[in-house]
């Protein structure tokens, strides 16, 4: 999920099956802005070891009114293995969460929320966070997590019903839970309504006024858990019913709906999907949006159409630690010579996924040479790098990946036109260095863009008069406008000063 997204379904048409929603990590999120409303999902217990959905990065989310169906029975999976995964599981930095109105069926696991460690270096970074208000669901048949496995931030839990169930809240650390007017149902399981007894670091806190118990055990405080002394109120207003009343609503009300007389919230004491009162008519047409161009010294108007666009930019001087990737915090650790001080488009790592015919385009503003890095995993070179020459050139990133470079020379005012990386699995995305035409390496006899032994030979090869210089200028090793034997000491003593 990117950021800004809302997902509903409609009264007449709203379950899924074994679908999984996620902000996947950093570069694929965050997940800002995010709504689902009014789904049922239903995933077959045989895959049982993802979460329905994950969320690991960003800021506001609403989950309201889903049916989390869950399954006929509890580790019922063909495999034998456990039900590992949960309906819900906020993590990482999360944060500023709503969970409203939902069902949650019959399940090992509920609902996770904080970050999953317990130690000084999480407890200074992500203690606080995440803030959550868990209000009227219906928990029926969840063993445990419902309502939830709470880490390091504050939980308001109002107006909730949870019904046979093992293990209520997981007091974990440094968690401070609020919980009030719910109605706690043990049924035939006797469910534990606060578990404190885990050995952390950092105690978790909880307090709880005018619920209801009925066949329930551990109601109050008894193992690791401080008295919460933090209060909602400190942050928001709300209305509340009475525990009575909110069983009564849960078991109507919670969960996905088929009519807007049903799709109701008691906190809002209103039907039908809520709005922010801003809908207006559209006038006009809406105009595609314009990539805007990036410009260099060698690259000129370089116009990005694909999807990752943001993340793509270029660097004038490229040198060794310069990021290979805008979405990614991977650097160059090795390259050739030739490539020092020349310009690059940083591309985007994630473009690699892209199946257009394009990329991007760009201008030539000199006669240049392009090269291309094309990951060694490739497994076969894209047919846009056709005319590409393969070099004996290779470079290295910070990850040990390796970049067999291809080059083509072309023309001032020459348009080019950057495609597909032609795999997306078991590698990265390629990227791309201009250098001006006729550049040369200091040494580079043979003008293969490698200063070694190779150019030695060729040297030698010249000054006996076999052969000839593929690069004077560079053969020149003391820029005296003569090549001789004082040029081949120093291309040796280069050489040998390089290998130390």
């Amino acid at each position: 999920m990117q950021p800004n997204k809302t997902v509903v379904g409609s009264y007449g048409a709203h379950t899924v099956n074994n679908v999984y929603f996620r902000t996947y990590n950093e570069n694929y999120g965050p997940g800002h802005n995010i709504i689902f409303c009014n789904l049922e999902i239903k995933h077959d217990k045989d895959l049982n070891n993802d979460n329905i959905m994950e969320f690991a990065y960003g800021t506001n989310y609403w989950i309201d009114h889903i049916t989390f169906i869950g399954h006929d029975k509890v580790n019922g999976a063909s495999t034998g293995l456990d039900d590992w995964d949960k309906f819900l599981n906020f993590k990482i930095d999360t944060d500023l969460i709503t969970i409203s109105d939902c069902f949650f069926g019959l399940h090992e696991y509920g609902v996770l929320l904080g970050y999953p460690a317990d130690d000084a270096d999480t407890y200074a970074k992500y203690n606080g966070i995440p803030l959550t208000t868990l209000a009227n669901n219906y928990y029926k048949d969840t063993l445990t997590r419902a309502p939830a496995l709470m880490r390091y931030g504050y939980f308001h839990s109002l107006n909730n019903y949870v019904y046979n169930f093992s293990m209520g809240y997981t007091v974990h650390t440094a968690s401070k839970i609020y919980a009030e007017n719910c109605y706690y149902d043990g049924s035939t399981t006797n469910g534990n309504v606060i578990c404190d007894w885990n050995e952390i670091t950092y105690a978790g806190s909880y307090a709880e006024d005018g619920s209801v118990f009925k066949n329930c055990r551990r109601t109050t405080i008894e193992g690791k858990a401080q008295v919460c002394t933090w209060r909602p109120t400190q942050n928001y207003t709300y209305s509340s019913l009475t525990a009575e009343n909110a069983k009564s609503y849960c078991e109507k009300y919670s969960g996905c709906q088929s009519s807007a007389s049903n799709y109701t919230y008691a906190v809002f004491t209103k039907t039908g999907y809520p709005s922010a009162g801003y809908l207006t008519k559209a006038v006009g047409t809406m105009e595609e949006e314009q990539p805007e161009p990036i410009n260099g010294n060698l690259i000129q108007n370089l116009i990005v159409t694909d999807s990752t666009k943001k993340s793509w930019n270029i660097d004038t001087n490229l040198q060794a630690g310069d990021l290979v990737f805008g979405d990614r915090d991977v650097t160059w650790s090795t390259i050739p010579e030739i490539l020092k001080g020349s310009e690059a488009i940083v591309t985007a790592c994630d473009a690699k996924n892209s199946t257009g015919d394009s990329l991007a385009t760009f201008t030539a503003s000199a006669d240049i040479t392009i090269w291309i890095a094309l990951d060694n995993r490739v497994e076969n070179v894209p047919a846009w790098m056709s005319d590409f020459t393969k070099s004996e050139n290779t470079a290295t990133n910070s990850k040990d990946v390796v970049f067999e470079l291809y080059q083509k020379s072309v023309k001032k005012g020459a348009e080019i036109t950057l495609g597909t990386n032609g795999q997306s699995s078991n590698c990265v995305n390629y990227a791309v260095f201009a250098t001006e035409a006729g550049k040369s390496i200091s040494g580079d006899v043979n003008a293969d863009g490698i200063v070694d032994v190779q150019d030695v030979k060729a040297l030698q090869n010249w000054l006996h008069k076999k052969g000839s210089l593929k690069n004077s200028k560079s053969a020149d090793m003391n820029a005296d406008g003569i090549v001789n034997v004082c040029d081949l000491a120093l291309l040796k003593k280069a050489i040998l000063n390089a290998s130390v």
